[in-house]
C-alpha cells in the first residue's frame, strides 16, 4: 500500500516513473531560479516559423505541456547544443542526420524583457518538491500533471528549469505563457555547416545528404 509524504504520492507504476503532485505541494516554497533579463536562450523551429511559439493548448504534446490546455509552453535551451540535441538527436540509435532535417530548420535568440522566474528540476530542488530525476525522463503524463501544478502554485512561477533527456549536461527551459511574459528575438539564422559537423561528431552522428 502506498503512503503520501511531503509535496507527492509515494507509488510509482515502474522505475522511471516520477511520482505525482499533491495538494501538500501548496505548502512548499518553491526551488525558483531566477534568469536575469540580459540572459540569452536559444530556440530551434522551422524555417518561416514564429520562434516565440507556445505549444497548442489542447491536446498537450510535450513534456511540461498543460494537459488541461489553460496556458501554453515554450521549449528554449541554455545553449544552441540544448535546442539542437532535443530537436534532432531525439533517437539516440540513429546514427545518420539528414541534411534536409538541418536546413529546414533555423535558430533564434530570445532574451526575456523582464527576469525570468523558472522551478529548478536540475538538481536539489527536485528534492525540496518531493520529486526524483523521473519527472525529466519519463512519462510525459507525470510532468505534464507537474506544469499544471506549478503554473497554480501561488509562487507564480514562469515556467521549469531542467535537464535535457539527450544530453542532461545542457539545461532547458519550459516556460509558460503568462501574461505580460515577452522577450526581444533576433533574426533566425542558418545552422553554420562546421558548428553542424563538429556537433554531431561529438554526439557521433553523421551528416547525409
Amino acid at each position: 500500500m502506498g503512503s503520501r509524504a511531503g509535496g507527492i504520492a509515494a507509488t510509482n507504476t515502474g522505475p522511471h516513473t516520477a511520482p505525482e503532485p499533491t495538494a501538500a505541494l501548496a505548502r512548499i516554497a518553491l526551488p525558483i531560479i531566477e534568469i536575469p533579463t540580459a540572459t540569452q536562450l536559444y530556440r530551434v523551429h522551422r524555417d518561416g516559423y514564429d520562434p516565440v511559439y507556445f505549444t497548442p493548448r489542447k491536446p498537450p504534446i510535450h513534456r511540461f505541456d498543460d494537459p488541461d490546455g489553460a496556458f501554453g509552453t515554450l521549449y528554449l535551451g541554455e545553449l544552441l547544443e540544448a535546442g539542437f540535441v532535443e530537436t534532432l538527436l531525439r533517437n539516440p540509435r540513429l546514427r545518420l542526420v539528414a541534411r534536409a532535417e538541418i536546413d529546414m530548420r533555423r535558430w533564434s535568440i530570445l532574451t526575456g524583457l523582464r527576469t525570468l522566474r523558472l522551478v529548478d528540476f536540475t538538481g536539489p530542488g527536485l528534492s525540496v518538491v518531493g520529486m526524483d530525476g523521473g519527472v525529466n525522463t519519463g512519462p510525459y503524463r507525470i510532468s505534464q500533471a507537474w506544469a499544471r501544478a506549478l503554473f497554480n502554485h501561488t509562487d507564480a512561477p514562469d515556467g521549469v528549469l531542467y535537464p535535457s533527456r539527450h544530453d542532461p549536461s545542457l539545461k532547458c527551459a519550459a516556460v509558460f505563457s503568462r501574461s505580460g511574459l515577452d522577450f526581444d528575438v533576433s533574426a533566425p539564422r542558418l545552422f553554420g555547416r562546421p558548428w553542424v559537423n563538429e556537433t554531431l561528431k561529438r554526439y557521433g552522428k553523421v551528416l547525409v545528404s
